[in-house]
């Protein structure tokens, strides 16, 4: 910090000065000497000289003196500006400000301007260069010194041994009370029990609960009992995805934490780590907060302040079944004692290796196991109708498709197991973006929106694979389904994908919130963790065998929202024609998709309607036994 001051001089210095008497130099430092105390106690506000005199010798903060060039009168130079910037070149200017009395914070009217180089470059340039021309002595009628060497030295002998911290009065030990579940809600019975058997277990397991069930609050909330029992000194709260992160900080302050948030430059977030790290003492305040993407916790520069963390942390992981990687998991801190793992769907899909590692470091899935039934029964989720959209391949599709099952099946041997094969894995994909693309779905989906009479608020989930139009051409399947929408139905629809910056994410959800947009189409970006809570009408046109995908995406399309009564399904499932080529892999994999289908059918208000759909599958493929 650089700081400019102007030292208060009275009518009798200033006449000393001017009768020669003294020189100026000499009757600033007298002034400025004046205010320093000699000796410290509770009369002297001791803890802000220790403050001043540390920061001044860890060469954090650097003082001038400011004094009128021609003045007959006891003036001082008065002016009140200010800039903060960053690393990035960021500018916050600001030009006034409140005399810290309570005549200047609460009687008087005061104005403060400020002034964003994002908003205001002209401005904020301008206020930018007016302090460094005054910070180099370059202005006129003020003239800039150098702080008195006397002075400093006398302030410097104030130095405490180590760095200051708030004095303890009886406001801040009100700390431990900030930390608290927000005024106007309340846990459910499930998330209370849930809490409960997680500080029961000692402070480890794993939460599974149905997307849309209120896991952020939940897991909040046990960090909350949790700190009250053993005054917790640090929460470290690890988030796959950056949406994510701003998503937990504005829920972590609506509880009363400031979190620290580690996803941009590490620029911008080390200095701040480093201070909460270095500063934290043993009080009952609230615990530092720390929310982290899963890639800056995998860092190098992250994984070397995980060592200088309390012993009293606590990591909690959204979306836990992302820390089962392998290089992630490498990098789970062993020194940290209590553990905490939130998602729907904890079990790793084709890795049971990974799926055991993290039961082995976070625990445990505890009871209730909170599945999208009970979230349904207790209203946390809305009801929904849903309607599988059954597509056949075409010839050439479906050679392909059965050409790949066959290599599946090979490789999968007798007994069906696909789980933990790589190269079965690669196939799968394969065949997944085959299914995805299939020309059926394009006239399904014309139908769909031309019957629609109601086409706002609603979400396209597409492949991520190419097709190929009319004229030939090969279009991404998100574009095409784009063109689609914009150019024969006239909607006002928008991509999100992962090219979307965070900030045009953001926007785009508002357009869509506000109705100004009247559809999303995405590949994977809506699947985990961006709340969408003013869906109406979701249409999967695509989708993995991965059921995690489908239970993360339900949750989205399910979330309660002011005016939303229902939601509406459209499931495009595609299936080979029937061929005495399937093998019992291929069965295999098919039942287990149904089995999914047949459950999210089942709770749907219109079960007998969507169950009676997916029969025609299970005879197809003589499964009539699900």
């Amino acid at each position: 910090m650089q700081l400019i001051a102007s030292p208060h001089l009275s009518e009798e210095d200033i006449n000393a000065i001017d009768a020669g008497y003294k020189s100026r130099d000499d009757i600033i430092a007298q002034s400025l000497n004046a205010a320093i105390p000699d000796t410290l106690d509770s009369n002297s506000n001791q803890s802000q000289w220790e403050c001043l005199a540390w920061m001044i010798s860890k060469g954090m903060l650097d003082i001038k003196i400011a004094v009128a060039r021609t003045s007959s009168s006891a003036g001082i130079y008065h002016e009140k500006l200010g800039v903060f910037s960053d690393d990035d070149g960021n500018h916050v200017a600001f030009s006034g400000s409140a005399n810290e009395t309570s005549g200047g914070l609460v009687s008087n009217f005061e104005t403060v301007d400020t002034f964003t180089s994002w908003r205001d470059h002209s401005r904020t340039d301008r206020k930018v260069s007016n302090f460094e021309k005054l910070w180099s002595n370059e202005t006129n009628k003020v003239e800039i010194i150098n702080f008195p060497e006397a002075c400093l030295s006398k302030i410097l002998q104030h130095t405490p041994d180590r760095q200051p911290t708030a004095p303890k009065t009886a406001a801040t030990l009100k700390d431990h009370d900030r930390f608290q579940i927000p005024e106007g809600k309340t846990l459910r019975d499930y998330q209370k029990t849930a809490v409960n058997n997680w500080i029961n277990a000692h402070g480890r397991g794993v939460l599974q609960m149905a997307t849309g069930a209120g896991k952020t609050i939940t897991g909040l909330a046990a960090a909350q009992v949790m700190h009250h029992n053993r005054n917790l000194d640090l929460l470290l709260i690890v988030c796959p995805y950056k949406h994510l992160v701003t998503q937990w900080a504005s829920e972590c302050q609506s509880f009363g934490l400031s979190p620290i948030l580690c996803f941009k430059s590490k620029k911008l977030w080390m200095p701040l780590l480093n201070k909460a790290l270095t500063s934290m003492e043993d009080t009952v305040k609230a615990p530092t907060t720390v929310i982290v993407t899963t890639s800056t916790f995998t860092s190098e520069s992250f994984q070397s302040r995980i060592k200088h963390f309390p012993a009293k942390t606590l990591i909690l992981a959204d979306e836990v079944h992302n820390m089962g990687a392998g290089s992630t998991r490498e990098c789970l801190p062993q020194s940290i004692p209590m553990r905490l793992g939130l998602s729907a769907t904890p079990e790793r899909w084709f890795d049971e290796e990974g799926t055991e590692a993290l039961y082995e470091y976070f625990g445990n899935v505890l009871e209730p196991i909170f599945s999208l039934k009970d979230a349904l029964d207790c209203k946390a989720l809305c009801q929904y109708y849903y309607y599988p959209i059954l597509v056949e391949l075409n010839e050439e599709e479906a050679r392909e498709y059965l050409k790949l099952s066959k290599l599946i099946a090979q490789l999968a041997g007798s007994r069906g197991e696909v789980d933990g094969d790589s190269r079965i894995e690669h196939l799968l994909i394969k065949r997944a973006r085959l299914i995805a693309t299939a020309n059926g779905k394009e006239a399904a989906l014309r139908e769909i929106v031309k019957n629609d009479p109601n086409f706002k608020h609603h979400l396209f989930y597409c492949g991520d694979g190419t097709i190929e139009n009319d004229d030939g051409e090969m279009l991404r399947h998100v574009d095409s389904v784009i063109r689609m929408l914009s150019g024969e139905f006239k909607a006002r629809v928008a991509k999100f994908t992962s090219e979307n910056t965070m900030d045009e994410r953001e926007q785009l959800l508002k357009s869509f919130a506000k109705e100004d947009l009247q559809g999303l189409v995405a590949i994977r970006c809506l699947d985990e963790g961006v709340d969408v809570p003013s869906t109406r009408t979701a249409v999967i046109l695509a989708s993995s065998t991965n059921p995690r995908q489908f239970i993360q995406r339900r949750g989205r399309i399910l979330r309660q929202s002011p005016g939303k009564k229902d939601a509406v399904i459209y499931d495009m499932v595609v299936y080979p024609p029937r061929s005495d080529t399937l093998t019992e892999a291929e069965r295999s994999l098919v039942r287990k998709e149904l089995i999914r289908l047949s459950e999210f059918a089942g709770l749907a208000k219109n079960a007998a309607q969507a169950k009676n759909t997916l029969w025609k599958l299970q005879e197809h493929f003589h499964l009539t036994d699900i």
